[in-house]
């Protein structure tokens, strides 16, 4: 089963095309790897699978269906930024309290478990956290959600080795588990060599490869 599909995608920003008829396809608890440079276009069309962005042309499906303003779609997909966006004059708890009551598949035991891994001062605001810190503030968040897809771009950029290595463990582990989806970006070809079973290789806004590793 098809659980992303992403169909003729073309989208512009400022005048740019930035992605040029992208087709792709994630299979369901598989992890595949969307790879490629630094301005490759790998940001952008995470939005656009989220629904942050809107496509000039072509579709995406989650589920399998149409993820434009979708709220039961958008309940159960979990979503980690290369930047973390939360209220800076919010504390962790406060964070978690608000995730815990808005999204209705939180799973509080999880949450309990990332916890002890990741160590979060629950009383420090947010303001306050380092980008790594951030990045591990949204893994426990979103994977407490008990998401059945998971959109990760760029989830280890300002990680310790250690703390790297974890994070890619619980991907792993969150696949075999419980059936998760996952579809993770990353411009280190290395770093998603052992976790995917299928990659995508993005240039310049196109698709130039999509095959199992």
């Amino acid at each position: 089963m098809k659980m992303i599909r992403v169909l003729n995608l073309d989208k512009y920003l400022g005048g740019d095309k930035i992605l040029d008829n992208v087709n792709i396809n994630v299979e369901k608890s598989s992890i595949y790897g969307l790879i490629g440079p630094n301005g490759a276009g790998k940001t952008t069309l995470l939005k656009n699978i989220v629904d942050i962005y809107r496509p000039e042309k072509g579709e995406v499906l989650v589920l399998g269906e149409n993820i434009k303003d979708n709220k039961k779609i958008k309940s159960q997909l979990g979503y980690i930024a290369d930047y973390q966006y939360f209220y800076p004059n919010f504390k962790v708890e406060q964070m978690v309290d608000f995730y815990r009551n808005t999204y209705p598949l939180w799973e509080e035991k999880k949450y309990i478990k990332l916890k002890r891994i990741f160590k979060l001062d629950e009383k420090k605001k947010i303001s306050s956290l380092s980008k790594g810190m951030k990045t591990q503030l949204s893994l426990m968040l979103n994977l407490s959600i008990s998401p059945k897809v998971l959109i990760l771009d760029e989830p280890t950029s300002g990680l310790d080795p250690v703390i790297k290595r974890k994070v890619l463990d619980i991907i792993i582990d969150e696949v075999s588990t419980n059936e998760t989806t996952v579809l993770i970006s990353s411009h280190h070809l290395g770093e998603l060599e052992r976790i995917c079973d299928h990659i995508g290789i993005i240039h310049e806004g196109k698709i130039l490869l999509e095959d199992s590793i």
